[in-house]
């Protein structure tokens, strides 16, 4: 079991992480190859953060409203989930940070 400690860190990681998909996704809002690449960017971070696909998948938009949060519509939503299901491993291995 984790540490309160351990929990917290790992609660601020997420909240970083989505935080920064939001304002990434935010500003680039109509821009299919931009949002792509925010993506790539959020799953690339997230894996340096040692975190699983399962949970950065459950936090950006099972659980997680990072679309709602960027004032993306329920079908912009779908749509950037659509992305996100297409992006390959070694898309994001070559993503920058």
């Amino acid at each position: 079991m984790a540490s309160i400690d351990g929990n917290e860190e790992y609660e601020g990681t997420i909240k970083r992480l989505t935080d920064m998909a939001v304002d990434e996704l935010r500003s680039v809002r109509g821009n299919g190859d931009a949002i792509r690449a925010a993506c790539a960017r959020y799953f690339k971070r997230g894996y340096s953060a040692k975190i699983s696909t399962e949970e950065l998948v459950d936090f950006f938009g099972v659980s997680g409203t990072v679309c709602e949060d960027a004032g993306y519509s329920e079908t912009e939503a779908v749509e950037v989930m659509r992305l996100v299901g297409e992006l390959t491993d070694e898309e994001i291995a070559a993503t920058q940070i």
